[in-house]
């Protein structure tokens, strides 16, 4: 199998970092009535349909589930420690991602002392924290980006033994168990094919790279690597479809990024797509549309092509607009998309530098209508999840499993207090605030 070498993998390892340095400032700022970014109506409230849990990671170093109004709140952890100090034991917990199946949660455990890190481990427990198993356990390695295999009965992530080292990508069983390094390289990213026999890995960058490649890795029994003979164009996951029969890469040609699709052996079936710079995309849930975002220059709008129709012209869902991130409903008839948003001057202060927001919009695509939804500044574990969104939204979801809510976590504009919020997809309300936390994400069912 051939290696390429690492410096960064998909997901920013500042996360551990981050918790480290503001957990006891958050929760000396917390006020429960800052929970309520705006009230929304009661009654919609008692009546609202429940759907799925949310796992959330807390300012506590905790992880705890919720349901969608913020109530039945389980412990899935409650032995984390931050020393305010920066002396004595360091315990804390990240990263909760559900497995497809929804019986099992896992998620990152960190101990140390004071703000140095000794050991990590892979946890998963049943979502009421129950059942909990070491599946990986390391005294030097970091976790990163756990990803479920699509039969719940493995994990994927990656690991960095230490600076100019390669990532490398691991797979451990659910129950625990010898970990195998199915592949090496930077950056690395990566999808699970719907069998659940082989990922598809992309290695080592566009292909200006010579390590550079696209190939399929058999992860079970004998680990062997198929290549594809395509020259990798600038982007980062690569895309396997919910039906198992096609795959979603970006090529070089032409001095342009195209974005194409291929079959299981890699032949070329159509290019759906191009653009000047980089390229994200991802399948719809039901394996009929394809949306992608192709930058040119600072511009990436949104497109969207129907499969069965790839000649034909992609419908364009925005206009000149710098999409961040978007993600389908798990009934692929609404995406919802983050675009950067510039706050108006402020009055008092028309020079003050103004903080980074994002504005959710969504867009239904059997109304044919977008809706603004909300601008926030995101709390910056989310904005991570913004930022690899390619990758992240092949492992975890932020629809409600019945595609009617999205959540997305802010900070407050006067504590800085980090917030979880949900969004109705078809409403004019308000967002709710649900709970405190960093980040959390939805139950696939």
């Amino acid at each position: 199998m051939t290696r390429s070498r690492a410096t960064r993998p998909p997901v920013a390892r500042r996360w551990s970092g981050a918790l480290l340095a503001g957990g006891a400032l958050v929760l000396a700022a917390c006020s429960p009535s800052e929970l309520d970014l705006r009230q929304q109506s009661e009654l919609s409230q008692i009546f609202e349909r429940h759907s799925g849990r949310i796992a959330y990671m807390d300012v506590d170093g905790n992880i705890y589930t919720v349901d969608q109004r913020g109530s039945g709140q389980e412990n899935v952890t409650a032995d984390a420690v931050l020393p305010s100090d920066g002396q004595g034991l360091l315990r804390y917990y990240q990263f909760p991602v559900w497995a497809p199946s929804g019986e099992r949660l896992a998620f990152v455990r960190i101990q140390g002392v004071g703000q140095q890190a000794t050991s990590t481990a892979v946890i998963t427990t049943d979502p009421d924290g129950t059942a909990a198993t070491e599946a990986f356990t390391s005294g030097e390695a970091l976790p990163n980006y756990l990803y479920w295999s699509p039969d719940s009965a493995h994990l994927t992530f990656v690991t960095n033994a230490g600076t100019g080292a390669a990532w490398s990508l691991q797979l451990v069983p659910e129950g625990g168990g010898e970990a195998t390094v199915v592949d090496a390289g930077s950056p690395l990213y990566w999808c699970w094919t719907p069998d659940g026999q082989t990922v598809l890995i992309h290695a080592g960058g566009s292909g200006i790279s010579s390590r550079s490649r696209i190939a399929f890795v058999n992860v079970f029994g004998y680990i062997y690597e198929e290549g594809l003979q395509l020259r990798p164009g600038p982007f980062r996951a690569p895309g396997c479809s919910p039906h198992g029969d096609r795959i979603l890469v970006a090529a070089q040609s032409g001095g342009q990024s195209s974005l194409i699709m291929t079959s299981r052996s890699g032949d070329v079936l159509e290019a759906i797509g191009r653009s000047d710079n980089a390229l994200t995309f991802s399948w719809s849930p039901d394996g009929q549309r394809v949306a992608y975002v192709g930058q040119e220059g600072p511009i990436g709008d949104l497109h969207v092509v129907d499969v069965a129709s790839p000649d034909a012209e992609p419908l364009a869902i925005t206009d000149q607009q710098l999409v961040m991130a978007f993600f389908w409903s798990p009934d692929s008839e609404k995406i919802a998309y983050f675009v950067q948003h510039t706050p108006p001057p402020d009055p008092e202060n028309p020079d003050a530098e103004q903080p980074f927001q994002l504005t959710l919009l969504i867009h239904n695509l059997r109304k044919e209508e977008t809706r603004e939804v909300f601008s926030f500044r995101p709390a910056p574990h989310f904005m991570d999840v913004v930022l690899n969104f390619d990758q992240y939204s092949q492992s975890v979801r932020i629809w409600s499993p019945n595609s009617r809510h999205v959540l997305f976590s802010l900070l407050m504009p006067e504590s800085n207090l980090p917030v979880i919020a949900v969004a109705k997809a078809d409403s004019r309300l308000y967002p709710a605030g649900v709970v405190r936390g960093l980040v959390g994400f939805w139950s696939w069912q």
